[in-house]
């Protein structure tokens, strides 16, 4: 029987600079966002290269779970695209307005308090 092991690593918030554990199921990270910097913006979007040397490579952007929260509060029509229920959090008390949970024989989705609702059976 094939086992299979989650890939852990630290990895620093490009946001806030704290380090955090990632895991990663086919290196996508379980506790955060990484994003392509090059898929960013445009011309007109702060990506102008006009400075950089040819062989110049942009990095991925790295930003935990908490200033993902911080971003996407502050932008709430960004928030509105990520949806309810993006992730799971099993926590007695929602980590964002962004979390579900299953619990028993209900889903659970969080509210902008930061409660658990019961929305029904799980899928």
């Amino acid at each position: 029987m094939t086992e299979l092991k989650l890939l852990k690593k630290i990895i620093e918030c490009d946001a806030c600079g704290e380090y955090y554990e990632a895991g990663s199921q086919e290196f996508i990270f379980d506790n955060g966002w990484v994003m392509k910097s090059k898929q960013f913006g445009y011309y007109g979007g702060f990506d102008d290269e006009m400075f950089a040397d040819e062989d110049e490579e942009r990095d991925d952007w790295f930003m935990c779970h908490d200033c993902i929260v911080v971003l996407l509060e502050t932008f709430p029509k960004l928030g509105a695209t990520v949806g309810k229920g993006s992730h799971p959090c099993e926590d007695e008390t929602p980590c964002c307005q962004w979390a579900w949970r299953s619990s028993g024989d209900t889903l659970q989705l969080a509210n902008m308090e930061l409660e658990w609702v019961d929305v029904g059976p799980p899928a």
